[in-house]
This record gives structure tokens, C-alpha cells and sequence, in this order.
């Protein structure tokens, strides 16, 4: 009885309730290398992407089927400079850097229920009893950083190391919501988060430019490392 109760396990029990799911990706990277003697210059870029969609059964029961598209995307961009070298008769190696990365993630849940429930249709595309909602959300992330690091040999048995890397990062949100009217699909109606003014519930008047809650923050922090090494 479990599997009649949970609604995403319909297809193993109709076959007629089949939905699909696709998803692909795709990255790369880029290392460039410059050597100035008695340093080397170092660009390492990279690029990630990735997409998913499907077509779900949100619930309904074990033959009240209730479908939804879903989807969702990924994009993220990362580069990296790097300085590396030895100095004072090879006695000092160093490394010194800057880092920086853009990171956009969206999902989307667009005209959850607008079939209403299967075989009765009860959704703007039949009956229209009930209503359809969609949902996005996105999400960014912002981060550089800058560092360095560098070993001393006091000895050819003894060095002394040292480091610090400041990093700045920024987190941001916004997410959309309306549903749409079962009598008219095209009119839609902000339902939740809160409107722009953020102090009243969104209703029926509310503008759907205003459908949207928003919040970001940002964090920063700086790190060290020391030490002395003996062999």
C-alpha cells in the first residue's frame, strides 16, 4: 500500500502516468602560463553549465494525477591570477594571487496544476476549477578574494612560512510567485512572497511587478597561516 500513497510513484502502477526528465552539462577550463624569469604568471579561467527539466506529478493521489513543469539552471564563472616565484638567492618562494567567482542558479516551477487532477481535468484546460501557480527563484553568488603566501629558509634545515587571503562574498535571492485564475488563465495574481513595500501580503491588487521577495547579504573574512618548519 505504501507505493499506492506516494503520488511521484504513480508510473509504477500506470504505465499511462510516465513523465520525463532531462538534464545536461557542459564546463571547461582554460590554463594560461607566462614565465618572467624569475617568476611564473599563471590565468586559470573556468566555465560550468548545467540544465535540468521535466514534466512531474506533484501529487493527487494514485490515480488523481496533478502534473507540473519544473526546471532549473546553473551557470558559474570562475578565474584565478596567480604569482609565483623564488627571490633572494632562491631562499624566498612565494605565491601571491587574486580569485573571483560568479556563481547564477535558477528554478523554476511554472503552471503547477493547470490540468487539475487526471482523469477529471478539473484545471483552467478543462472544468477550470482550479487554479495554476508558478514559482522562480534565483540565486547569485559573488565572491573574490585575494591572497599571498611565502616561505623563508633560515637554514637549509629550517623555513619560516607565512600567509594571509582576504575573501568578500555576496549572496543574493529573489523569488516570484503568482498563480493564475481558474475562470481566466490570463490573469494572474501575486501570492506569495510579500509585495516590494514588504510590510503588507500580496492580493489580488498587488502589481506583479511587486511578486517578489528579495534579500542579500555579504560576508568577509580574513585568514592567516604560520609556521616553522624543521627537517
Amino acid at each position: 500500500m505504501r507505493r499506492y500513497n506516494r503520488p511521484r510513484n504513480q508510473a509504477s502502477v500506470n504505465g499511462t502516468l510516465l513523465t520525463s526528465a532531462e538534464s545536461k552539462a557542459a564546463g571547461g577550463a582554460l590554463t594560461l602560463s607566462y614565465d618572467l624569469g624569475a617568476a611564473t604568471l599563471k590565468s586559470i579561467t573556468g566555465y560550468d553549465y548545467g540544465e535540468r527539466g521535466g514534466f512531474f506529478n506533484v501529487g493527487g493521489g494514485p490515480w488523481m494525477a496533478i502534473y507540473t513543469n519544473q526546471g532549473g539552471k546553473i551557470n558559474q564563472f570562475t578565474q584565478e591570477l596567480q604569482l609565483t616565484g623564488k627571490a633572494l638567492d632562491s631562499k624566498l618562494t612565494y605565491a601571491a594571487g587574486a580569485y573571483f567567482l560568479d556563481a547564477r542558479y535558477v528554478h523554476s516551477r511554472l503552471d503547477s496544476g493547470q490540468f487539475g487532477s487526471f482523469p477529471f481535468f478539473a484545471g483552467q484546460f478543462g472544468l477550470k476549477q482550479t487554479n495554476g501557480s508558478t514559482l522562480i527563484s534565483k540565486a547569485k553568488v559573488e565572491s573574490y578574494a585575494f591572497y599571498g603566501q611565502a616561505s623563508y629558509e633560515v637554514v637549509p634545515t629550517v623555513h619560516l612560512t607565512g600567509g594571509l587571503r582576504w575573501t568578500h562574498e555576496k549572496n543574493s535571492v529573489d523569488a516570484y510567485s503568482a498563480a493564475r485564475s481558474p475562470s481566466n488563465s490570463s490573469v494572474l495574481t501575486c501570492t506569495a512572497p510579500l509585495s516590494a513595500a514588504g510590510d503588507t501580503a500580496p492580493n489580488a491588487t498587488t502589481p506583479l511587478a511587486d511578486c517578489h521577495g528579495r534579500a542579500s547579504r555579504s560576508f568577509s573574512n580574513l585568514s592567516y597561516t604560520a609556521g616553522v618548519d624543521w627537517r
